[in-house]
């Protein structure tokens, strides 16, 4: 019985020794990555607005009204936000939408850049008149841009 436990805590402290050296992502090539921030994203009649921002590992961006907001001039329906982000970086995102009687949140922990686009569930059919987006966290140095999609009026 001795025997069965020594490799399994053998194999357990290997496991732990190789998950420690993993190789943590690489910090971004600052050319491609404003490169990438100058690009005009999607276009399309049901785009309401593009936001996108910058932001540095450890930047502290997680207070109230913290982000990047477009204000709409008259009511707009929310269908959905799409996010995209820059390189390697894993970041936590959240997004506020607020209307005439309610402002609610959505978000997402863990989303990997390089893993395409995030859908935040915005279905929002009242009427919206701001929508916020805020990258609080990132591992390394990238760029994001959220594309709010819906309708006027």
């Amino acid at each position: 019985m001795h025997l069965r436990v020594v490799p399994v805590a053998v194999a357990l402290v290997l496991s732990g020794a190789l998950s420690a050296c993993a190789p943590s992502p690489a910090e971004p090539d600052r050319d491609a990555l404003q490169a990438w921030v100058q690009d005009p994203g999607t276009e399309g009649a049901d785009v309401l607005a593009s936001l996108t921002a910058t932001v540095e590992a450890g930047a502290e961006v997680d207070g109230p009204g913290d982000g990047v907001i477009v204000d709409f001039p008259s009511p707009v329906a929310v269908d959905r936000i799409e996010f995209t982000c820059f390189g390697e970086a894993t970041v936590s995102i959240e997004a506020e939408i607020a209307g005439r009687s309610l402002t609610r949140g959505v978000g997402a922990e863990g989303a990997r850049c390089d893993e395409g686009t995030v859908a935040l569930d915005a279905d929002y059919q009242a009427e919206v008149s701001s929508v916020r987006v805020n990258v609080p966290q990132t591992d390394v140095a990238t760029a994001w841009r959220a594309t709010v999609y819906g309708a006027e009026g």
